[in-house]
């Protein structure tokens, strides 16, 4: 694999990591469980909530871990630090992924 396309795969797979942690949101997570998000942040900080059953509060918890390991996955994989560390030009790393269609604007 060259530096370009391990770049390339490192910088998807932050994108990746990216939209799975925006879905584990306070509000997605409020709006899933069906409760506020004040109710997800009460969780987060160990208090409880008379709204949420145990099992959900558990669930809770395990999907806020799991944004939180995502986070520490995504770290030095954005576009500019997979520049850096595959020694890959911005242009060519950008011309990379358009010519295999991954290329968003929004990075």
């Amino acid at each position: 694999m060259s530096s370009v396309e391990a770049a390339a795969a490192d910088y998807m797979q932050f994108r990746k990591l990216k939209q799975q942690i925006a879905w584990l949101n306070d509000d997605n997570l409020a709006a899933k469980f069906e409760c506020s998000d004040r109710s997800i942040r009460k969780i987060r900080a160990g208090e409880s909530v008379s709204t949420i059953c145990d099992e959900d509060r558990d669930l809770i918890l395990s999907l806020l871990e799991e944004r939180r390991a995502m986070w520490g996955q995504s770290r030095g994989k954005s576009f500019a630090e997979c520049c850096t560390r595959h020694r890959v030009g911005k242009t060519t790393l950008i011309n990379h992924l358009i010519s295999i269609g991954q290329w968003e604007d929004s990075k």
